[in-house]
């Protein structure tokens, strides 16, 4: 049996893993922000501009888009704790065997399954209204 150097410690892999999921999350997240911050109020004039009925769904994507934009100073006391939870999380379940593997990948899909799903929430709720708006142009 060989045993590992010393300078290799067993927890490094689980801080890896930890730090690049957390990275992963923070980049989603940024993401998501981003499209609140710039993309949707543009959308959200241009809507009004023409004075379109938009759907529910779009209305859901202009309210949070609005709240983004009116409390952002707020954003990091939520994100900065949600992802020291998320190394944490990510640190302590790596660790534990046989379900903690299994539990942290887990863990690493399900907040960017979230981010997708809510992402496609977002185009689907522009989206909608813009067919229309092109719609009414190309009469």
């Amino acid at each position: 049996m060989s045993v590992p150097p010393a300078s290799v410690s067993p927890q490094r892999p689980a801080l890896s893993v930890a730090v690049l999921t957390a990275a992963l999350h923070a980049t989603c997240a940024v993401l998501l922000i981003a499209a609140m911050l710039v993309v949707v109020p543009s959308y959200k004039h241009m809507f009004q501009d023409f004075k379109l009925k938009v759907p529910l769904v779009t209305e859901f994507v202009i309210s949070i888009s609005d709240w983004v934009l009116n409390y952002w100073y707020v954003l990091p006391f939520f994100v900065m704790p949600a992802l020291a939870l998320d190394v944490g999380i990510m640190l302590v379940s790596w660790r534990r065997k046989p379900w903690g593997r299994a539990f942290a990948l887990l863990w690493l899909a399900l907040p960017v399954v979230f981010m997708l799903l809510f992402g496609g929430l977002v185009y689907v709720g522009l989206e909608l209204p813009s067919m229309k708006l092109r719609e009414m142009l190309a009469r």
